[in-house]
């Protein structure tokens, strides 16, 4: 008895000298913990899993740039990774990858997907905290968030882009336009779009599937090019074996707007695992949608 009565005095003292470690600096230590684990985040009453990746490199004297990537419809982050090859990117070139899991593995990105749609489920505002949250961590840059997605989770970054502009610093869709009926706040961000020209479920030329309206490649950059003052004629073909690019040029300050079209490719993910070829059409892999789109998000470092 009188040596727990001690051994409690003796830590009393020491957390009245020293204070205890805030829970600031543990959930900052565990963020920047290297390597691959998952994690949660509650939200809006919800818990909500991510993985995070955090390469060795990373350290509060150099922070690394931050990718969070958005799986498709029946998807989950894990799956996005490998479907992508963005994990293997991550650790090649030293950023931080977050691969969030949308709910019933679909997102709310306005006319689509599923059930988050149907409950009208905040994932703008899941994203836009996860982002703030990891921006928060000393080994990962505030000022070098970065988005891409593909599909459904394409649809929401959009959606993500247009309500909340303060949260990607460039964005990077992959087959999934804006499902809502407008932009709502149509500030200005850098854009890549990447879309297949053979696209059964996201025409290409735009079109409808599954009784929603899917905007055209087309729609897309006119958007994007009037949110950034860019000049639509200003476009400049880039070359990129097995895609149609162009970037727009004069746009204002240093916002850039590219796309491409990835020739003979279908509702896949460019260069990345090809999945259902009969009912989603081919990829043959001559573009590489994750190499472009990480250095089209190096360009805009700052």
């Amino acid at each position: 008895m009188i040596q727990r009565v001690c051994l409690f005095a003796l830590l009393s003292l020491l957390t009245a000298c020293f204070g205890p470690r805030s829970t600031a600096e543990a959930a900052d230590a565990n963020l920047c913990k290297t390597g691959t684990q998952a994690l949660t985040l509650k939200h809006d009453g919800k818990q909500r899993d991510y993985l995070l990746y955090v390469p060795t490199q990373a350290s509060a004297s150099k922070p690394v740039p931050l990718v969070i990537g958005l799986h498709g419809g029946w998807g989950t982050g894990e799956n996005f990774g490998e479907q992508s090859g963005f994990v293997e990117l991550a650790k090649s070139e030293g950023f931080a990858l977050a691969l969030p899991d949308g709910i019933w593995r679909a997102w709310n990105a306005g006319s689509c997907c599923g059930k988050p749609s149907r409950d009208n489920d905040d994932d703008v505002g899941f994203i836009a905290e996860l982002a703030s949250t990891l921006e928060g961590a000393a080994c990962i840059a505030d000022d070098q968030t970065f988005g891409t997605g593909f599909s459904n989770g394409a649809m929401l970054l959009h959606r993500i882009a247009c309500e909340r502009g303060d949260v990607f610093d460039a964005i990077a869709p992959v087959a999934g336009p804006l499902m809502m009926p407008r932009c709502e706040n149509p500030s200005p961000v850098p854009a890549l779009l990447i879309r297949g020209a053979d696209d059964p479920r996201i025409p290409l030329l735009g079109g409808e599937f599954d009784g929603t309206y899917r905007a055209s490649l087309k729609e897309m950059a006119d958007s994007l090019l009037q949110r950034n003052d860019c000049h639509a004629e200003d476009a400049e073909p880039t070359h990129h074996a097995g895609a149609d690019c162009k970037r727009y040029l004069s746009c204002r300050s240093d916002r850039t707007v590219e796309t491409c079209a990835v020739t003979d490719t279908g509702h896949q993910w460019p260069g990345g695992k090809t999945f259902l070829p009969r009912k989603l059409g081919p990829n043959p892999g001559i573009f590489n949608a994750t190499n472009e789109i990480w250095t089209f998000f190096e360009s805009q470092e700052r």
